[in-house]
């Protein structure tokens, strides 16, 4: 497989696409040549806080007609939202935070069912944003459960 001409993955960003013709002419006439391949639009990944990456847009507006892949090092209330109304070829948004944990590891079916959800999310939580909740995100919690279990 000679791979795709054009960038289709965030990870070949950085990579110069070409095409390599081989002619061969006579019997040990052989020209290889590369060609390279410039897109229409080419493929950029933007990576820090939401308003970073929105600060980059406006210094570099050539990004505005791009295709964008986005990495965030923090949350941010409805990143796709704004992100969007700047790229309108936002490819994806991906997280990567310190001091979260990707892996949650082996789960013990028997724990989980011994566990009060309640622990269960807040555990979740606190490994999947590296945060504790907050006193107003237990009270909503508390309240969706309590609604959630009146069913």
């Amino acid at each position: 497989y000679c791979g795709s001409p054009l960038k289709y993955s965030l990870s070949e960003a950085e990579r110069e696409k070409s095409i390599t013709i081989v002619e061969l002419a006579g019997k040990r006439e052989v020209s290889i040549r590369t060609i390279p391949i410039k897109p229409l639009r080419d493929l950029a990944v933007l990576k820090g806080t939401l308003e970073s990456v929105l600060e980059e847009s406006e210094k570099r507006p050539e990004l505005k007609e791009q295709y964008v892949g986005v990495v965030l090092t923090e949350h941010a209330y409805e990143p796709d939202k704004r992100l969007r109304s700047v790229f309108s070829r936002l490819l994806n948004i991906t997280f990567e935070i310190e001091g979260r944990k990707s892996d949650f590891g082996e789960i013990d079916i028997d724990i989980v069912r011994r566990t009060d959800p309640k622990e269960l999310f807040e555990e979740f939580y606190g490994k999947y944003t590296g945060k504790g909740l907050t006193d107003y995100q237990r009270r909503m919690l508390d309240k969706a459960m309590s609604e959630e279990g009146s069913r």
